[in-house]
């Protein structure tokens, strides 16, 4: 009788211990799925420390920590789960991420395709693998994998966004209109689809549209650095040079270490005759990023402006030195020999 009790209590104690494993399991997916990363981090430690031999905690705080950022424990985590399941596609995507985000693109390539060796309908892997194309310019790749996205999951917005700036990049850009269209036909409020299609419609020189979409991008995210510097552009395209001034001023309070506005600003004080001006926005940018040629460049052209042929010589000597190779050469070439 004694026995029987040991076993019965022992059953009920298993039970319970297996219990507490999944709760945290699924606790920690809910907080994986609403972001709240470090919360999902800590329950599915807490579920590897109950069981050590089951591999989805491990994997899925794999997942986590390389969201987080560490790269080292996420490879750690997902080789761990591999010895315990050597057919986890969670794990093998993990380490995929990895390597993509460290540019060892190779390694990432092989790692999603085995995913989907493991699981058919990985929607991610599918995405990401056509992002990985698309980085190695290998864009017919590229937009195989995105419409294997597509067919499983239709309503992806960001797929659709990817596959646009795969066209873009292509130099297909009404085709990339239309795919951002498409991300906005499923959500009209969607910001990076209205920033990105800004993008391909300022390079097709339709800059009226293209502000349309960036003030919808603006009134939808309005501290984003990145789209005031990309709207000043435009408005540098329409010579609206007090807006286009005021765009990269809203850019550099947005982010004061945001080199490339103080660049454009520069660009647009010149063209308003503010030199002195300019020449601070130079100086400021090249203390943020010293070895960017296009400064020295920008910096040479207010010099010669202002009739000082000798500092503009010497700028766009640096600007060469420093790999500028569309401006500088032809102006050195021009005004210095």
């Amino acid at each position: 009788m004694l026995c029987l009790r040991v076993y019965i209590f022992s059953l009920f104690f298993n039970f319970l211990y297996s219990q507490t494993y999944q709760d945290y399991l699924i606790k920690g997916k809910e907080y994986y799925e609403s972001d709240s990363l470090q919360k999902a981090w800590e329950l599915f430690n807490k579920a590897i420390q109950l069981d050590p031999n089951r591999s989805e905690a491990w994997a899925l705080r794999s997942s986590v920590n390389f969201l987080l950022g560490d790269n080292k424990n996420a490879l750690a985590d997902a080789d761990k789960t591999l010895k315990l399941d050597p057919l986890s596609s969670i794990a093998y995507f993990s380490k995929a991420n990895v390597f993509l985000t460290t540019k060892s693109f190779s390694k990432a390539l092989d790692h999603y395709v085995t995913v989907l060796e493991l699981d058919s309908t990985f929607v991610d892997a599918y995405f990401n693998l056509a992002w990985t194309y698309q980085i190695l310019e290998m864009y017919d790749s590229a937009l195989f994998f995105i419409d294997k996205c597509l067919q499983l999951e239709p309503k992806y917005e960001e797929a659709w966004i990817l596959k646009g700036t795969i066209h873009h990049d292509n130099e297909e850009y009404e085709k990339a209109l239309k795919q951002f269209d498409e991300a906005l036909n499923i959500n009209p409020l969607n910001i990076e689809a209205y920033h990105e299609k800004a993008i391909t419609l300022t390079q097709l020189q339709r800059y009226l549209e293209a502000l349309e979409n960036y003030n919808k991008a603006i009134a939808l995210n309005p501290n984003d650095p990145e789209i005031y510097d990309q709207r000043g552009t435009v408005y540098i395209q329409l010579q609206n040079w007090q807006a286009a001034y005021d765009d990269y001023t809203k850019a550099i309070q947005l982010n004061s270490h945001y080199y490339l506005a103080y660049v454009n600003r520069s660009f647009v004080l010149l063209k308003m005759n503010k030199h002195l001006e300019a020449l601070n926005d130079c100086k400021k940018a090249i203390m943020l990023n010293p070895n960017d040629g296009m400064i020295f460049n920008t910096r040479g052209v207010i010099y010669y402006e202002m009739g000082k042929m000798k500092e503009a010589c010497s700028e766009w000597k640096k600007a060469i030195s420093l790999k500028e190779t569309i401006y500088a050469p032809k102006n050195y070439q021009n005004y210095c020999k």
